[in-house]
């Protein structure tokens, strides 16, 4: 009996973000989901956006409209190309900082975790000194790196 051979995966590039690529995915956003509702921005420590999540509302006939979150992430492809992906974080990539990350240095109170972006924008709201955090894939945080909140 014959194997299959394993199909050779293409090279999923890496994620690197490049100055104006929040511009170049606020277009893709434009055309390709005008009923953007919302836009959340995933930032690294240092304040550097990572990623931004699009919140759309489909329409179904008859029936309440459905959510849909859509991720952009930019991506450098092995032949030096720059492209925005709709997927949240590249395979077998090391863990993300969560919502937020780059607000825990200027607060001092504890951190909270909670689920999805508006919750946590709502929050930080009313409570000033708190730092509420989601994970990258909302109640999965298998992705995200919180080793730099640890202990708070």
């Amino acid at each position: 009996m014959a194997r299959a051979v394993p199909e050779k995966r293409e090279d999923p590039g890496r994620h690197e973000p490049w100055d104006g690529w929040m511009d170049e995915a606020a277009a893709i956003v434009a055309v390709k989901s005008p009923n953007a509702i919302r836009t959340h921005i995933y930032r690294d420590y240092d304040g550097t956006p990572l990623m931004r999540v699009d919140t759309t509302l489909v329409a179904r006939p008859g029936k309440k409209a459905d959510k849909i979150f859509q991720p952009r992430t930019p991506f450098v492809m092995p032949d030096g190309s720059k492209i925005i992906k709709d997927e949240a974080s590249p395979t077998g990539e090391s863990p993300r900082p969560p919502y937020n990350a780059e607000l825990l240095a200027g607060t001092e109170g504890p951190v909270l975790y909670v689920e999805g972006e508006k919750c946590a924008d709502a929050l930080r709201a009313y409570i000033k000194d708190a730092l509420p955090v989601l994970a990258l894939y909302g109640n999965n945080p298998d992705g995200t790196d919180f080793s730099k909140i640890a202990g708070r």
